[in-house]
């Protein structure tokens, strides 16, 4: 249901042609976009259900800075964790430390051999002997890395945005605390290495139960609406169980029952979300954040402000005489666009259309000629640092990418099923199937032949 445009005290229309959503609104009379994150974010999930609830208490907060630690950790309904209490540790951490240099003193290893070693760790089944130092590793990780699993299993995870600019009319979404899609992946690092080690001293079934939190832990991270950049780590971490189910596979200790029980699981996975809603919501949010934070800073009777990020508005022309409502309309259409082209799903035609909206994009931006204000605004914010990446003509090609690299994910998964199918099959028949499954064809489809 449309709603009527209400004209804000600073001169834009909230509505759902101009500001995309109407409410929540700030004290500032500007639609409050990191909150609304926030509230679809958290909508449903309690404390106790919060998978990053767990990560905090195996991560601790360091990543997160300490003016915004008292907000993150109001808004994910938990207390702060205790910096000086010890948490897991990554393959890089650890080699920093002193436990590393001790265990290294008489056979020394450095940082970059023992993280390759690691790497090869995470696909095959090893056992002490063969990697004393990586066995290390997991011996001061492993509690960490059990309360990872079992938290895995918690139904919701919800990270709260939280900034690290506190007034409303500054940047906030270009101002977010945490690097946390990383911490994930490097958990998810750790257990496929935890994985690996239980499978080559033939614990089987704990290796399964890690593998399948590893595929958790990628749905908690690529969950509805989240940057694209989050969603990649998330992608990386499904390969990571992926390539874990290979190793077990190729341990030769499972039965043809058992790598069916294995394939019915990985068809109940759930799917990953479409990226569409990480388009529409999150990337549009920051390029609305900005555009609505640069018209207030230029909103007449107030003094021009130009330092900084703000620097773009001393290059447009008469910046109190633009129409702003006009220049959320237009983006609106674009995000739209964009959202159009992700849900493409051949990658060629999709790939055609974001190549296509980039270059109209660069053209307009580089034609000196042409005056119109939402040109100027672009031309001006070009050279802005919280402003480029969301110019659509480098939001087109990235949103194409990564619908790519989600169907790659979506085809390494039904890899790993057919693996375990024609593996099965040969352990009761002795030969391998004259006649792949109906999937194969799904395969030569995406011309991923060569990688069964």
């Amino acid at each position: 249901v449309p709603f009527a445009p209400v004209r804000s005290f600073s001169g834009i229309e909230i509505s759902e042609e101009t500001t995309f959503i109407v409410e929540p609104v700030n004290q500032s009379g500007m639609v409050d976009y990191l909150e609304a994150l926030n509230n679809y974010s958290s909508a449903g999930v309690a404390p106790d259900d919060n998978f990053e609830v767990i990560v905090r208490r195996v991560m601790g907060s360091g990543l997160i800075e300490a003016g915004a630690r008292r907000e993150y950790f109001e808004r994910l309904g938990t207390t702060a964790t205790d910096n000086e209490a010890e948490y897991f540790e990554s393959f890089k951490e650890f080699a920093a430390g002193p436990i590393f240099a001790v265990q290294t003193a008489a056979a020394p290893i450095s940082p970059t051999a023992f993280r390759t070693n690691c790497s090869e760790a995470m696909r095959k089944p090893w056992i002490g002997d063969d990697r004393p130092n990586v066995a290390v590793w997991l011996q001061a990780n492993k509690k960490f890395l059990d309360a990872i699993i079992e938290g895995s299993r918690r139904t919701h995870s919800y990270t709260p945005y939280v900034s690290l600019h506190s007034e409303p009319t500054d940047f906030r979404l270009r101002a977010l605390t945490g690097n946390f899609h990383e911490e994930r992946r490097s958990l998810a690092q750790g257990l496929a290495v935890y994985a690996m080690e239980r499978t080559g001293t033939g614990d089987t079934q704990r290796a399964l139960e890690i593998l399948f939190a590893i595929h958790s832990i990628a749905r908690h991270t690529v969950t509805e609406g989240c940057p694209l950049y989050v969603a990649s780590a998330g992608l990386a971490i499904e390969k990571y169980a992926c390539d874990g189910h290979i190793g077990l596979l190729q341990s030769g200790q499972l039965s043809a029952a058992q790598l069916k029980m294995i394939e019915d699981q990985l068809e109940e996975l759930t799917p990953f979300p479409l990226l569409d809603q990480a388009i529409s919501r999150f990337h549009r949010f920051v390029f609305l954040d900005v555009a609505t934070t640069l018209m207030h800073r230029a909103s007449p009777g107030r003094p021009l402000a130009t330092g900084g990020p703000f620097s773009s508005l001393a290059r447009i022309p008469n910046p109190h005489r633009i129409d702003w409502n006009s220049i959320l309309r237009w983006g609106n259409v674009q995000y739209d666009q964009l959202t159009e082209i992700v849900a493409i799903d051949d990658s060629l035609e999709r790939m055609r259309k974001a190549d296509e909206i980039s270059e109209i994009h660069d053209r307009e931006v580089k034609d000196r000629a042409n005056r119109n204000p939402i040109v100027d605004f672009f031309k001006a914010a070009k050279y802005t640092e919280p402003v480029k990446y969301v110019l659509f003509a480098e939001m087109a090609p990235a949103g194409a990418i990564f619908k790519n690299a989600m169907q790659r994910a979506e085809t390494e998964l039904l890899h790993t099923r057919l693996a375990m199918l024609v593996v099965a099959f040969y352990i009761e028949q002795k030969v391998l199937p004259e006649r792949l499954p109906v999937s194969y064809t799904h395969l030569r489809a995406h011309e991923t032949r060569h990688d069964l």
